[in-house]
């Protein structure tokens, strides 16, 4: 089952030059990340408040904030929270979205009808106002915005991966394993979702932009990450007053 997970994701890269291209910008940003130590020295969270609101220099090329902490360590450092609440939201919207879309899309009847129900009720909110609500509600943190993000990204994945469903589950060889008496989970995970790897993955990158600009969002409005930690959207709001 790996090996043809790995066979199927390797083809989908080829056949897909945009999830390629994603997938590599994803990578650049990681790296960034996990590169900061070794590209500059500066602590993103220590404060110096002789040397505030410097312009940028060779010892602080981004300049300081208003604490005198170094802006582009600061940029760098804020990439783990967005990124790793982005990348962890990823997973679960995909695992419940692919979830969902796929049972409602195999079984149809009574299932389908009530998942698809569920679905559009939630995608008639606006995503960003929904979130903010789940995040207010639940209060600030790492954890309240992986929900919060999460619990209004997936409905769009499980409309998509439903529809792509209807389409697997007509195909000859799904057919021919219902008629066998092969049990509905190893259908659904080794004849539809296997094959669905391609679309999965390109939805994941293409909504890794928006999943960050979300977190970005909510940190700006204070439901994010706790201070000092440095966060992109946290530092805009910080970076307003002196604009």
């Amino acid at each position: 089952m790996a090996e043809r997970l790995s066979r199927n994701l390797a083809a989908a890269l080829r056949c897909d030059p945009a999830g390629l291209i994603l997938l590599a910008l994803v990578g650049t940003l990681v790296a960034l990340r996990l590169m900061a130590p070794w590209i500059t020295s500066a602590d993103p969270t220590a404060t110096d408040f002789a040397n505030m609101l410097l312009p940028p220099s060779l010892a602080h090329p981004l300049g300081t904030d208003d604490f005198g902490r170094d802006v582009f360590a600061r940029l760098l450092y804020g990439g783990q929270a967005s990124l790793s609440i982005a990348a962890i939201a990823v997973l679960v919207v995909t695992a419940i979205g692919v979830t969902v879309g796929i049972t409602a899309g195999y079984f149809g009847g009574a299932v389908d009808i009530l998942l698809t129900k569920v679905i559009d009720v939630l995608l008639a909110f606006p995503r960003l106002i929904l979130a903010i609500a789940v995040a207010a509600l639940m209060g600030g943190g790492m954890v309240p915005l992986i929900i919060a993000v999460s619990a209004v990204a997936w409905p769009a994945y499980a409309r998509i991966i439903r529809a792509f469903t209807l389409q697997i589950r007509q195909e000859g060889y799904v057919l021919a394993a219902r008629t066998m008496g092969t049990p509905a989970w190893k259908v659904l995970i080794h004849h539809i979702a296997l094959n669905l790897i391609g679309p999965i993955l390109v939805l994941a990158m293409l909504d890794l932009g928006s999943l960050i600009l979300s977190i970005s969002a909510l940190s700006f409005l204070g439901l994010g990450v706790a201070p000092p930690q440095p966060e992109w959207g946290a530092m805009l709001n910080e970076g307003r007053a002196m604009m």
